[in-house]
């Protein structure tokens, strides 16, 4: 399941980057939400792809192993800390949850907190959707309401 996660997640970002050919003239700094497999994919595509303008600015991770260090250059943060000192410290604009098994309430609980500080979230989609053929791996969508209902 982690190969199709992250075989989707390459399959994203190489359509958007063929749909941006020409370097983007914004720099749209991101948090990424877990410092796992699939946020380390992530992370390593935007990396190396700058021109697409997307920049992995911190994980944000609640692994007390991960917290404090450097993951290809990116800090990790804590996914407790203040959200509103994160944002004005890496300049933040979005994020992107790419924890697979986060809950309910921990999803709709990270994501109203960083709406709140007007981060944008996106969220890559469930393995158990990929399968099913539910989602279609053109693009990262926002979180909605059906996410929390739906699980």
């Amino acid at each position: 399941l982690t190969s199709l996660g992250i075989s989707a997640l390459r399959l994203f970002l190489r359509k958007n980057r063929e749909n941006n050919l020409k370097e983007s003239p914004v720099r749209k700094n991101i948090a990424i939400v877990g410092a796992g497999d699939i946020g380390c994919t992530l992370a390593s595509e935007l990396l190396s792809r700058k021109k697409m303008g997307v920049i992995p600015s911190v994980f944000l991770d609640d692994s007390p192993d991960k917290i404090g260090k450097y993951i290809m250059g990116i800090p990790v943060e804590s996914l407790k800390s203040n959200f509103s000192e994160l944002k004005r410290k890496y300049h933040l604009n979005s994020a992107v949850i790419t924890i697979a098994n986060l809950n309910v309430t921990k999803l709709t609980e990270i994501s109203s907190k960083l709406n709140k500080e007007g981060i944008d979230v996106n969220i890559v989609p469930t393995y158990h959707d990929l399968a099913e053929g539910k989602v279609k791996v053109s693009k990262l969508r926002e979180v909605d309401i059906t996410d929390v209902e739906s699980w």
